[in-house]
């Protein structure tokens, strides 16, 4: 186990509080299972960390990834990679957590 930094967008940080942003999905892996991080006072250890399509997490996991549609998520997903944009077919990581005391 080690303490990771994981950086999230501002919007997001009251989402990942009260527990309506459960997952994270990245272009490189950013830790392992079992793995902590603090957002403000808060911790978290990572319980899942896979490779998955980018499309999937759109259509079936937009929820765990804090937005209220799939049209958000690929709007945000573009808002941080404007190069690249949006590709369903992108292979991406996955990071799921809980809440955890430290």
């Amino acid at each position: 186990m080690s303490t990771i930094t994981i950086p999230f967008l501002p919007e997001f940080h009251d989402k990942i509080l009260t527990h309506i942003k459960t997952m994270t999905c990245r272009s490189k892996r950013m830790g392992q299972v079992g793995d902590i991080f603090k957002v403000g006072e808060a911790w978290y250890e990572l319980t899942h960390v896979f490779r998955v399509v980018l499309a999937y997490v759109v259509s079936d996991a937009y929820i765990q990834e804090g937005c209220e549609s799939p049209g958000e998520l690929i709007r945000i997903w573009g808002k941080i990679h404007p190069k690249a944009g949006y590709e369903p077919d992108r292979i991406v990581w996955a990071h799921c957590w809980k809440a955890v005391q430290p």
